[in-house]
């Protein structure tokens, strides 16, 4: 999951696009968002991507993050609570 920053739109402020992406199929799933913050994350995990896998059949076992603010306490939480195992990468490596 990493959230890429899109650009400023004129009007609206800069806009940020949330995005998953499954290894084994490339199967993902993403959300245009206004807003950058620790809350922004765990709930395009809960509102977006754990929904969408449910209705396919997919069992989501574990997310792979970078080493981002964003991904710590309440995303932590989010994946705790639905049994995710949440797992990252090692600090300037791809």
């Amino acid at each position: 999951m990493v959230p890429f920053y899109v650009g400023m739109l004129k009007g609206v402020g800069k806009v940020r696009q949330y995005t998953a992406c499954d290894v084994a199929c490339s199967f993902a799933v993403a959300h245009v968002s206004l807003e950058f913050s620790a809350m922004a994350a765990p709930r395009f995990l809960t509102n977006r991507v754990l929904p969408t896998f449910l209705a396919a059949g997919w069992p989501l076992q574990r997310i792979l993050t970078d080493q981002g603010n964003e991904y710590r306490g309440a995303f932590d939480r989010a994946c705790a609570q639905s049994g995710i195992r949440h797992t990252r990468t090692k600090p300037r490596h791809a």
